[in-house]
């Protein structure tokens, strides 16, 4: 007899099942504090071999010496411009949130719709956005995924990647996750209300797998 068995793996070798969950975000633009318990690959150790770094606003990845760089608490971030920087060093906990599983991070990057639209203005990249997909929506949310400072960016052929977003009241929304080739993140647009606290969580599965 046959049995279909499906499995939900992680991506770098991380174990059979994974659901990460990610730290509260809020979907305001108020600041929340700092969250500091995750080791960012942003850090220079990791920047200088690569020669790449990601901006800790957008999550795209580029060389590091055409990036404006921040040291904060300890730590030094990347972005596209000074004018990210300026924005992050206000409200870090804002635009970055991060979670640890084993030697793996989880890196998600969260946007408002306008503040998408400005930095992608200001990167003179306005014409790539894609606005049918943004009507409707009020936040930009993008993921990438780090392992031991090393910095996984190659999309993961057949897998299926989403966020799942659980608001305050408990209503559940699963939102697919599009692999973005010239970011090299996991990106979605998605609509949540205004002023309220999400619990969000990534969802990573590959295919069914036949076992006899």
């Amino acid at each position: 007899m046959k049995r279909t068995v499906v499995f939900a793996i992680s991506i770098l070798g991380l174990v059979v099942g994974l659901l990460v969950s990610i730290s509260t975000i809020q979907a305001d633009k108020r600041s929340h504090g700092h969250d500091h318990h995750a080791d960012m690959h942003h850090h220079g150790e990791h920047t200088k071999k690569s020669g790449k770094a990601r901006c800790a606003i957008v999550g795209m990845m580029m060389k590091a010496s055409a990036m404006t760089e921040l040291s904060l608490d300890g730590k030094t971030y990347y972005f596209c411009n000074a004018k990210q920087a300026e924005m992050f060093k206000v409200h870090p906990d804002k635009f970055l949130k991060q979670t640890s599983l084993g030697h793996a991070t989880v890196n998600l990057n969260v946007l408002t719709i306008d503040e998408y639209k400005e930095i992608m203005q200001d990167l003179g990249m306005g014409g790539m956005m894609k606005m049918d997909a943004m009507k409707g929506k009020t936040h930009r949310m993008s993921v990438y995924i780090t392992q031991q400072n090393k910095d996984h960016d190659q999309p993961l052929e057949k897998a299926y990647f989403a966020l799942k977003i659980t608001e305050s009241n408990g209503k559940k929304t699963t939102v697919p996750l599009s692999y973005n080739k010239m970011m090299k993140t996991y990106d979605a647009f998605a609509a949540v209300p205004a002023d309220s606290t999400l619990r969000v969580q990534m969802v990573i599965t590959t295919p069914e797998i036949d076992i006899s």
